[in-house]
């Protein structure tokens, strides 16, 4: 790991050409933590074993999608699957400075997701794109600098077509236990999203909800559906086009926090910690 560098302060211009678009990674720690941000900005970021493991799974994922599809199979036999997986774990076409190493410890749930997921049948003929980077625009008024106009962006893990009306953005995680299910009077309660999905999907369900309605203006609601292989459960959440006005201020507030702090450089004050196990 590099020694920190303490970020400067700079002008909108600059953050601009530093950050042309926020990627829902970084918004969603920031969402989370802001001084975690920092940390990670000043080249303090790290994988663990965990994240390393996640990391391998999302791209033998992707890449086992995209197999099924070229072949227009639902399902592939373990043997083929594996022969996926090893290829993906040696990162022949992954950048140097994005290659990770998984322990012999993770290695062994690493195999046993990805034959979690070849023995689980998908439907292809709804399968719209895999991460596909999606952008679209937020904005927010700022006393100096008036109409500022900012983008967003976030890779789904895969989107699926939902009919009528609707998508699925699929999200791998490869933890050991999924969060609580859906309670028996959930249709009865408006705030019951955050219930059952994990506390990064719920940011993440309102995120990708913006983004692909943005892209696709057919589509009146987006449901993030959190898959555990190792658990072989799931876990939705959907937001509808009539939240999204909602969602659009919350994102736009974030972003001109976010704008603020990496403006004013690592000495801001801005850098808010917030309590948790991160």
């Amino acid at each position: 790991m590099s020694r920190p560098k303490p970020l400067a302060p700079i002008g909108l211009d600059t953050l601009r050409e530093r950050f042309p678009a926020y990627r829902q990674s970084i918004l969603s720690a920031a969402d989370n933590c802001l001084l975690s941000v920092r940390f990670d900005l000043e080249g303090g970021d790290h994988t663990n074993a965990a994240q390393a493991r996640g990391i391998i799974f999302h791209r033998f994922a992707a890449e086992y999608l995209r197999t099924l599809w070229r072949s227009g199979e639902t399902a592939m036999p373990s043997e083929e699957a594996m022969v996926i997986l090893y290829e993906v774990s040696r990162q022949r076409d992954v950048p140097p400075s994005e290659i990770v190493v998984v322990p012999a410890r993770e290695r062994r749930l690493l195999r046993m997701a990805a034959l979690a997921l070849a023995g689980m049948p998908l439907d292809m003929t709804r399968l719209i794109d895999v991460e596909r980077k999606l952008e679209a625009p937020i904005e927010y008024d700022h006393p100096k600098h008036g109409r500022v106009r900012r983008m967003i962006s976030g890779t789904p893990d895969a989107l699926l077509a939902d009919p009528p009306a609707g998508a699925i953005v699929l999200d791998w995680k490869t933890s050991l236990a999924a969060p609580a299910p859906v309670p028996d009077d959930y249709d009865a309660r408006p705030d019951g999203d955050h219930l059952h999905v994990s506390p990064e999907g719920y940011f993440q369900q309102r995120d990708y909800a913006f983004l692909v309605m943005a892209n696709y203006p057919a589509i009146d609601r987006v449901t993030l559906r959190e898959y555990y292989p190792l658990v072989k459960e799931s876990r939705n959440a959907t937001v509808t086009r009539g939240a999204l006005e909602h969602v659009e201020h919350e994102l736009a507030v974030l972003v001109e926090i976010l704008d603020r702090a990496i403006m004013e450089g690592s000495r801001s004050e801005a850098w808010a910690p917030s309590p948790g196990l991160h």
